[in-house]
Parts: structure tokens; C-alpha cells; sequence
């Protein structure tokens, strides 16, 4: 017999639906049922033969009490088997869409996630650099007047400035800092002067406008060594204003000199109190000092922090100037006096030239 007038329809329970997932989804599909599903089947149960005390139940309309109590439950199972489904997915690597479902399975196996890290940022401070900006005072000497380094603490909050739809970021500083007013215009060295030698192969020229062109011979007159050297190729740096040349290469070997082995500074090296003066600032540059350890040493000494690095400078200024090399380019050309030169002329008792035939070569 066949049902072709849907007389029948709903008298048949729709849950648990089939569940059934092929190998490689990126979701899973583990509900036993919707919230249709499960009214179809409550509705359904309704007429069953084991259940005669509901056969007196004709209603069906979701007005009635009890359809609206059924159609309750089905909200609650709807709203479970979501979850459920949820849960399932979160059960697999591949499915899973919660950090912690990840960490959880990864714990399976003895491995930890590593926590995340806080986004960092590079910070830049300026000073105020007017002598009574700071409450601690200016470091008063006879090389001039400075102020103090400023410690920023570890911890100090900074705030962003939002852009457009953007919300201000608080950033911390992590370890603490000693700022200097002087840094504020500190810029990175673009360039450093060269001190060419008799074995460089590539020289810097500054300017574009020297003259120079492949070929040329120069001659380099360092502190130790001369040499002559020809140029092979000539570049012209626009961006620096400098010329480049490339050198030809030296045959020779310059000899190895073993490099002095790094010695740092100890407060022991001063135990008496010593004038501060250039002899005193080569015993001490020519070390590596811890900034503790220095800063120690300044107060232990009593030198003025402006004198000591004002004298520095001055040492590395005139170091700098004792290491000066020249370099020079020949810029006259002669052809080599040779074998098709005219002979040389020669003069009778009364200082007359004679004929050329008489001529004589030239002797060495």
C-alpha cells in the first residue's frame, strides 16, 4: 500500500540522522538532528501504539499547549546538538578552530605550545635641554657645562598616537635607560673618512668634478709605505658626491700582525687618586670598560664627567690627524726619452756647433 495523498506524512521519526564524513574535510558534520528534525519525531511519537494514554492528542497546531511544549525540546536538543557538533570538530587537528582545542590536543603528546608574546615597538626619547629642566642639577667643569643622564625606568608606559580608525597602544620599556639631552640629535654615520695605504685597491675621492679617469697614475704616500698604482675603473657616486676608484693590484703581500688581544678596565687599575689629564685618558681608552665600572671610576677619581669626554674627543681628533694619508695623481704626460731622440750636439774649440753628421749619441 502507498502513501500518495502525504496523508501519512510526520508519523515517522526523522532523528537520529545518518552521520557520515569522507576522509579530508576541514569540517565535520556530527548532528543528530535539527530543530525539524526533532519536532517531526516528538509529533511522530504521538501516535504510537505504545503510548495509548496520547491517542485522545488530535491536536497539531502549534497553538496548543502540549505542540508548544515539543517544540520547546526541539529548541533545547537543536541548540545541544550544535555543540556537540562543535565539540566533535574541536576533537581533530585538522577541524579544530580554538587555540586552546590545539594546545589541548598538542598535550597529548607531551608538547607545549610556546606562549604568545606582547607585540614590541622601538622607542625613541627626547630630553629638554635647558639647564634647569632636570631637578637633579648640571655637571659644572672647567671644559664647559653639561647636564646629567636622566634614568628612565624599567616599566615606564608609553601611549601611541591612533591613527584613523585606530585605537591608542600602551607599551612598557623593559629595561631601564640613560638618556642624555645631547643624544636627542644623535644621527647614524653615513660615511667614514679612509685612510688609504700603499695596498688599498679601492679608493674614495670626494667630489665628482677632479678629473679623474681610468688609466691615470697615482701615487700613495701612507704613514709607512709609498706606492705608484694605476687606475683601472673610475665610478662616480652621485647620491654621496664621490668619486670611486678602483686600483690595480698589488703583487706583494702585506705582512700579518697579530691583533692586541681586548684587556678590560678594573677599577684596581687606578687605586691612588690621579690627575685627569691626556696621559691619564690614553691609560684609560686604550681598555674596555663596563659602564658601571667607568662611571665608578669618575666618581672614585673626582673627574668631571664633561672634562673626561671632552679630552677623549680630543685624543681620537689628533690620532685621526697623525694617520693622514696623501694621495697624488700625475697629471702631466711625457713621452719616453729613447733610441729616436736627437743626437747630441757637438761644439768646436771656439764653442760652435758643428754638423750633425758629427753628432755623437747620447751617453748613460
Amino acid at each position: 500500500m502507498s502513501d500518495t495523498c502525504n496523508c501519512c506524512s510526520g508519523i515517522t521519526s526523522e532523528t537520529p540522522l545518518s552521520v557520515y564524513n569522507r576522509p579530508g574535510l576541514n569540517a565535520l558534520a556530527y548532528r543528530a538532528g535539527t530543530h525539524a528534525d526533532f519536532k517531526k519525531s516528538l509529533l511522530a511519537a504521538l501516535t504510537l501504539s505504545r503510548q495509548p494514554a496520547l491517542h485522545g492528542l488530535t491536536s497539531r497546531t502549534d497553538d496548543d499547549f502540549t505542540i508548544a511544549l515539543l517544540d520547546s525540546w526541539s529548541v533545547v536538543a537543536d541548540v545541544l546538538t550544535f555543540y556537540q557538533e562543535r565539540i566533535a570538530n574541536e576533537s581533530y587537528l585538522r577541524t579544530a578552530t580554538e587555540r586552546l582545542s590545539i594546545l589541548e590536543l598538542a598535550r597529548l603528546i607531551d608538547y607545549e605550545l610556546r606562549p604568545g608574546v606582547a607585540a614590541s615597538t622601538y622607542l625613541s626619547f627626547k630630553l629638554d635641554d635647558l639647564p634647569g629642566a632636570l631637578t637633579a642639577g648640571v655637571i659644572t667643569g672647567s671644559a664647559g657645562v653639561g647636564l646629567p643622564p636622566v634614568l628612565i625606568e624599567n616599566g615606564t608606559k608609553v601611549q601611541s598616537v591612533p591613527g584613523p580608525n585606530e585605537t591608542p597602544q600602551t607599551f612598557e620599556t623593559i629595561e631601564n635607560i640613560y638618556a642624555r639631552a645631547e643624544w636627542n640629535a644623535l644621527k647614524p654615520r653615513l660615511s667614514q673618512k679612509q685612510v688609504p695605504d700603499a695596498h688599498s685597491t679601492r679608493i674614495v675621492f670626494k667630489s665628482l668634478n677632479n678629473n679623474i679617469q681610468a688609466g691615470d697614475v697615482i701615487f700613495i704616500n701612507d704613514a709607512k709605505n709609498t706606492a705608484v698604482r694605476k687606475i683601472l675603473n673610475v665610478y662616480q657616486d652621485l647620491e654621496s658626491q664621490s668619486t670611486v676608484v678602483d686600483l690595480d693590484i698589488v703583487s706583494s703581500f702585506q705582512e700579518y700582525k697579530q691583533p692586541q688581544p681586548v684587556v678590560n678596565g678594573s677599577l684596581n687599575d687606578f687605586k691612588d687618586k690621579v690627575t685627569l689629564d691626556e696621559t691619564i685618558i690614553r691609560q684609560v681608552i686604550k681598555k674596555t670598560w663596563k659602564r658601571e665600572d667607568l662611571s665608578a671610576l669618575l666618581k672614585i677619581q673626582g673627574w668631571v664627567t664633561a672634562d673626561f669626554i671632552l679630552g677623549v674627543k680630543k685624543i681620537l681628533e689628533t690620532d685621526a690627524e697623525n694617520e693622514i694619508s696623501s694621495v697624488y695623481i700625475f697629471r702631466k704626460r711625457v713621452s719616453v726619452f729613447g733610441y729616436n731622440a736627437a743626437k747630441q750636439m757637438v761644439y768646436d774649440a771656439n764653442r760652435r756647433p758643428q754638423k750633425q753628421s758629427a753628432w755623437e749619441e747620447w751617453t748613460n
